[in-house]
Formats: structure tokens, C-alpha cells, sequence
């Protein structure tokens, strides 16, 4: 079982430390298996680092240095889906795929049957239904959650698309992290950027106030998605699949979350480039966490 989310950075979850949210499900994947605390991805951008997750190569490698891009046919029979039904697992994927659609347009290409298309208001639904589903072969599901990623339609003001969050009173939102200020040594391209795109990055010149208004959406969103999380882990515990199951989780990359006075991704500072990754399953270890730097 491969669970991800979308835009999260490897902080963003209680377990790391974070008080600022609560992420039950996620705190108690990694108390029952391995937490991979420097985990990085290969390129903070959607289609990019979905691309290497998918591949095992760079993704200017296979074709996906930018947003929307397939992924090169030469690379195909290599690819997740291929490998695990090629060695004969059931493969199903439910979700956000972004290579280059949301939706999958071509699952069987991939080496997957469709479960779920893109929505968080029903993938855990239909995931839990493919956990259901009686088989004589082993599965692969792959669960991929928006996300936190609705913290780029809070930015433009715009509805969230799987609901509504609660809003805070500034002075009940999250503090402003310590490296808030920008460095005098930072590019000048970040300063170029947000002046381009206000409505990406949280508005024109946000205040420290917006910026903590911002970081409580975000954590919201986090806590939001691990409940659906929880959902399928719930289930793949009545199904008595857990103790015969190994269950990634991991995000595509990460967020700026007003560190350097910087949200969204692109960017290469830690925040954006650092991801959860956790390991839990049969012979996998209780409650590690491993400080050696990995690629997702």
C-alpha cells in the first residue's frame, strides 16, 4: 500500500515534532514502523518528482523537467505499475497522478487498473472498496491525495475543492518559524516570482499576520488529509491485511510554509525539498526513525 499526499513537507506532521498540528494516523504509521527523517525529493514540482517516484530516474531523465509532461515511452517498462503487475500483483491506483492529467487517461499503459479518479472526497472510499475486493494474488494500491496541496487555491482566495477549514483569529494561528526572514544573501529571482505571481504566494507582500493566517490553513490541510489517511489504514486493520502488508507513506515534495517568507514549492530550501517518508510492515522495525539522507 502506497499512500501520498500532495505538497507536504516532512515537519508537517506531529510525530516530527510539530505541535502545531495533530496527525494521528500518520504519528501512528510511524510508531509501528520506520520514520525516514531526511528524506528529500527529486525536484520540488508536481509532475517532476511524481515522474522520479514512478521511474526511479531524474526527471530530466525521463522527460518531466516541468509541469505537465508524460513521461518518456522509453521508460515504460519500467515504471512502478509495469514492474509490480509484470511480477504479478494485483495494481490498483486511486487518485492524483498529474503525469501529465490528473486523472489517469491511460491506467493499463501504466501497468494499473483505475480505482478512484482524482478527488480526496472519495478516494479513501474507493480504496477502502479495492482492499475489499476478494483475490488470489497479492495487490499493490497506490492511494494519491491532493492534499495539502488546496493551500494553493487558499492563496488565490479562491473555495477549497474538498471543503472548508476552520479559520483562526491571528492570534490563535501557528507562529512565524524562526528562519521567517528572508536571508540578505537569497535570490533576487524569489523577490521576481512572488512580485509575478501575488496570487500564488499567500498575496502582494503578505504581512507577518497573513503569513501566520497561512500557515494554520496549511496545517489544517495537513490534518485534513491524514484523517482520510486513517480511513484506509483503519480498514487495511479489520481486514486483517496489516500484519501481512507493507505500507509506504510520503508526499511529492513539500512547501515553503513562510519559511524565507516563501509558500508554494520551486524553490530549493529545505522546507520544499524535504519530505515524510515513513515504512511500516512485516520485519520492518517499531518506532525507528533514520537520520541518513534518502531520495523517495
Amino acid at each position: 500500500l502506497y499512500v501520498f499526499t500532495d505538497q507536504q513537507s516532512a515537519t508537517a506532521m506531529s510525530c516530527a515534532g510539530n505541535a502545531d498540528l495533530h496527525t494521528p494516523n500518520m504519528d501512528a504509521l510511524a510508531a509501528r514502523g520506520v520514520r525516514f527523517s531526511d528524506a528529500y525529493c527529486s525536484q520540488p514540482l508536481c509532475t517532476p518528482c511524481r515522474s522520479s517516484m514512478f521511474t526511479g530516474v531524474m526527471p530530466h531523465q525521463c522527460g518531466c523537467p516541468v509541469n505537465n509532461r508524460s513521461i518518456d515511452e522509453q521508460y515504460r517498462a519500467r515504471e512502478l505499475g509495469n514492474l509490480l503487475r509484470n511480477a504479478g500483483y494485483d495494481c490498483g491506483y486511486g487518485g492524483k497522478w498529474h503525469l501529465p492529467d490528473y486523472t489517469m487517461r491511460d491506467p493499463e499503459e501504466h501497468g494499473f487498473r483505475l480505482v478512484s479518479t482524482f478527488g480526496d472526497d472519495k478516494l479513501a472510499a474507493n480504496s477502502i472498496a479495492c482492499l475489499e475486493e476478494e483475490r488470489d494474488r497479492p495487490f499493490f494500491l497506490v492511494a494519491s491525495f491532493d492534499n495539502p496541496h488546496n493551500i494553493c487555491e487558499w492563496s488565490r482566495g479562491q473555495a477549497l475543492p474538498w471543503g472548508a477549514i476552520e479559520e483562526r483569529p491571528v492570534e490563535q494561528c501557528p507562529s512565524l518559524p524562526a528562519n521567517f526572514a528572508r536571508s540578505p544573501f537569497a535570490s533576487e529571482f524569489l523577490d521576481i516570482a512572488q512580485r509575478a505571481s501575488p496570487q500564488v504566494h499567500a498575496g502582494d507582500r503578505p504581512s507577518p499576520e497573513r503569513w501566520r493566517q497561512f500557515r494554520n490553513a496549511y496545517f489544517r490541510l495537513v490534518e485534513r488529509v491524514d484523517g482520510e489517511i486513517g480511513k484506509i489504514l483503519r480498514a487495511l486493520e479489520r481486514l486483517g491485511l496489516a500484519d501481512n502488508t507493507i505500507v509506504i507513506f510520503s508526499s511529492d515534495h513539500g512547501d515553503g510554509e513562510g519559511a524565507h517568507m516563501w509558500n508554494n514549492k520551486q524553490a530549493l530550501y529545505e522546507e520544499s525539498v524535504r519530505v515524510p517518508l515513513i515504512v511500516a510492515g512485516p520485519g520492518i522495525g517499531r518506532g525507528r526513525v533514520v537520520s541518513q539522507p534518502v531520495s523517495e
